[in-house]
This record gives structure tokens, sequence and C-alpha cells, in this order.
């Protein structure tokens, strides 16, 4: 009883002496090593791999093709819904999840499960595939019996030296599994966990090799666990600008929601993580963290005005465009043509939950109106640029694209409405590319006909682009008109002069 009390008291003195006070906030407030960024603006988005299929899209995929392979795996195994995980797959995306057993008598009959279920995140379409080869069985899992039981084997093997955390199965670019665990030492007492090592196992085979986290093979999308991150940037927001005693919440901030796995880059993700004011009532951003999946390494872009929260999810759900009332599935943000941007995955309100469309908004302007929604991504972000061209917005030019300029002759041009936008499709003799204008840069676009010279800037890549300036050449405004014939009477032949005798 005596060595319990002493126990507890001295457990209470090492968080006292290690957590409280200024000096231990701002000692927890530096552990995350962050870097602010002069600009606000955030890296572009790869548009080729934004995330197509939400969570709840995948699960429903998943459990369809585990019922539907003839071998009615489905009476002996699952999927967690929880353990689905998105991930690089050979410059891909992917969600990947492991079958587990039912119950404690299917772990007893079998000494592996099946395999694992992969699910493409990129594109709604294609069917789930159930990966059953003799390479794809998992040996070991996290809750299964005795030394099956992922943690427990990892542990036996002599890995007691610190917190085992964040078992996630990642597929290699065979698509052989393995599980990725992040080794954790605390640094202030008890908590202010720091990554230390990295340990990767076989899924089939059970080995185990270790690696410091800057050394992980290329395959691996990420070891700093999203509850350490959000840790990390807590204390940040509380201390780093702040007193240890501040009932104000003076010049505190906080995370929204959990850390957002963003693949800006298909084979270089990052957390992403808004932050805001300590105040519940705001519903905008302070700035943007992308966090380093492999490092402890957070980059701070004082990006304010970003709508967040709730306030996102109703504005993509009261878009007059969604006039079935589909449901918002889920919500990242990116970096499109240099503007902070919301993109939407609509589904099914009943039923399966299938995809259905796409919305696609400002970040900064979170208005009903401002969606662009279409079935497809290419038509929401081809609305979406025209959008933004309306509005005036000088950086909408495509992640990574240069400036070009045009000179040629009109083949074919034809306009479509698209919402309140009059949009002109233009084929230019020579180019292999169709030329999009939105109505609003130029007063001669309705007049341009099949063989006017037209001229304009426009950013290159894709098929098609969209002009940023117009000029038809062959319309002459505001000048001195040429000389041309009476516009009255009948066009004809000009009789010719009677000699005078």
């Amino acid at each position: 009883m005596v060595a319990a009390v002493i126990g507890i008291v001295v457990s209470g003195l090492i968080v006292v002496f290690t957590t409280w006070f200024d000096t231990n906030a701002k000692a927890l407030a530096a552990i995350p090593q962050v870097r602010t960024e002069a600009s606000p603006k955030l890296p572009p988005t790869d548009q080729n791999h934004i995330v197509l299929v939400s969570k709840s899209i995948a699960i429903f995929k998943g459990q369809q093709v585990l019922g539907s392979n003839g071998q009615n795996l489905g009476s002996t195994y699952s999927i967690d819904p929880d353990s689905y995980t998105l991930q690089s797959i050979n410059h891909h995306l992917y969600y990947v999840g492991p079958l587990m057993y039912n119950n404690i008598f299917a772990n007893l009959n079998s000494r592996t499960t099946p395999g694992f279920v992969v699910v493409d995140a990129e594109d709604p379409q294609p069917v789930s595939v159930l990966h059953t080869e003799t390479s794809a069985s998992l040996a070991y899992l996290p809750g299964a019996l005795l030394n099956q039981d992922l943690l427990r084997h990892v542990y036996l093997s002599g890995y007691t030296y610190g917190k085992l955390v964040d078992p996630t199965l990642e597929l290699d670019d065979t698509f052989h599994p393995y599980w990725t665990i992040s080794l954790m030492q605390p640094s202030r007492g008890y908590i202010g966990d720091v990554l230390s090592e990295v340990l990767i196992v076989n899924a089939h085979t059970g080995e185990i090799k270790k690696y410091q986290p800057q050394n992980v093979p290329v395959w691996v999308d990420r070891v700093m666990p999203a509850q350490t991150v959000t840790d990390y940037l807590t204390w940040w927001g509380l201390y780093h600008a702040a007193p240890w005693f501040n009932p104000s919440g003076m010049g505190q901030q906080s995370p929204v929601g959990d850390p957002e796995l963003l693949y800006n880059n298909v084979d270089q993700p990052v957390w992403l993580i808004p932050m805001t004011s300590s105040s519940t009532n705001d519903q905008s951003s302070t700035g943007i963290f992308l966090f380093d999946t492999h490092k402890n390494e957070a980059h701070f872009y004082p990006l304010s005005g970003v709508g967040i929260g709730s306030n996102v999810q109703s504005t993509f759900q009261s878009t007059s465009k969604n006039i079935r009332n589909y449901n918002v599935a889920s919500l990242q943000l990116y970096q499109i043509y240099g503007t902070p941007t919301w993109i939407a995955i609509y589904v099914q309100s009943s039923g399966n939950g299938g995809f259905q469309s796409v919305g696609v908004v400002d970040a900064r302007n979170l208005n009903g109106s401002n969606v662009q929604y279409e079935p497809t991504l290419p038509q929401a972000l081809q609305d979406y640029q025209q959008w933004l061209t309306q509005q005036g917005n000088g950086g909408n030019t495509p992640s990574g694209g240069t400036t070009r300029s045009v000179l040629g002759t009109v083949l074919r041009i034809s306009s479509v409405q698209q919402g309140n936008n009059t949009i002109y499709y233009i084929q230019i003799k020579g180019q292999n590319t169709i030329f999009t204008a939105n109505l609003s840069l130029s007063a001669k676009l309705p007049l341009v006909q099949p063989g006017d010279i037209i001229k304009g800037d426009y950013t290159a890549g894709g098929t098609i682009v969209n002009f940023k300036t117009f000029d038809d050449l062959t319309i002459n405004l505001g000048g001195t008109p040429t000389p041309t014939a009476s516009p009255t009477g009948t066009p004809g032949t000009s009789p010719t002069p009677t000699p005078k005798h």
C-alpha cells in the first residue's frame, strides 16, 4: 500500500516538474521543429493524383469484393473500417485494408488471414482487388492471439526500449505486405514522445528490420504518427506565443481536426493541419501546417482566412447544384491554380453510398453559389479555372505550368453555358490543344468566326487550356474605319459607263 502511494506521488511530481509552468511549456512547444514560411502560398498540388474515393467509399467497395469472390471469406474474416490506409504504390494512390479474424475461433482455426483488399483512391470506377496469393497472407496482425499479435511479436523480439505505436499496413511497389511501427521515446517525463526508430515487419514471415527514420525504404509513406503530430502542434499552438498560465487564450492557436494525409506529390505525402485561434467561434484559419511524414519537421504557412470546420461541409452541402441532395463524404484542402481550394466528394444519400460527383470551391470564398459541381474532376476543375478567371484571380495557373502565347487562325469556335458563365471553345490551326475563353475576357468573343486571326496568353498543360488574355486581330475596334462599299443595295457588278460622242 505504501509503495503504491509513493508511486502515485512520484508520478505526480514527474508530471508537475516536466509539464507545468512556463519553462516546461516552452520546452514542449519547442519539440516540433517548426519553420515559418515567409509566403502564405502553399506548394502546388499535382492534379493527376487527387483523391476521388473517400474512405467510406473504399470501405463499401472493399466489403463488396470480400463477398463476391465465391470463397465466402466474409464468414471468417472482415476488414476493420479504421484499418484502411491511404498510400502510394507504384506512383498511384490506393486504400489498403487487411483481412482480420471475425472472432477467436476463426483465429484458432487458421494461422494466417488470406490477405488484403486494395481500392483505387484516384478513380472510383475500377473494381477493388482482393489479394489472396500465398505471399499476400498475413501471419501477424494487431489484436491476434498470443504470439501472432503483431506488437507482442515485436516486443518479444527484443524491442522493449520504447513505445511501439501506430502499426500500419503498407505495401511495397510489388504489393507485398509489411507492417510499419514507430518506436517512440518520451523526452519530457512521460510525454513528449520523439521518433527514435522505425520497425518494418514482413507481415507474411514476421521478419523485423530496424531503420533510422531518415533511412526507411522509399515506398514507406509515413512513420510520424498522426497522434504525435496532433500533440506537437497542440503544444506549439498553446505555448509558443503565449505563457503557460493564460486564462484569456490570447495568442493561442489550436489544430483543426485530425491531420489529413496530403499527396501534393504522389510519392511525398505530408500531414496537413489547419490552425485556428483558441476561440470556439472562429471559422477560419490562422495558418496551415504541412508536417513531414518521415521526420520531425513542420512548415507553417501564414495562410489566414481559409474556411474550416463545419462551415466547409455546409458550403458544399448547400450548393443549389446539388439538386439530388447527395452527401458530402470527404473534404481535402489542395493548392490548385495558385489558390487554396477545398475539394469535396459527393456520394449517394442512401444505399451503397457510391461516388456521384465532385465539388470545388475557393477556400477563402466559401459560398454555396461559388461551388463548381460536376460529375467528373476534369469538368469541375475546368469550371473552377473559368470561375477564377472571372473573379480576376491572378494566381490561377496550373501547377508547374508556364505562360505561353499563341497567334493563329480560327478553325472552329463554339460556346457553351456553364452555370452563369459563357465559355467559348476554340480550335486554332496548327495547334493540338483546345483553347477556352470566358466571355468576360473580351467583348469580341461572340463575333469571332472561322478564319479570324486571334492571339492570347495561356498556361501550358493538358489538352484543354484556358486563355488568360484574348484578342481577335481581324476585328478592329476604336480605330479609323476601313473604307468599304455602301452597305445599302444589293452587291453586284458595277455598270459600265457609256462613252460620250
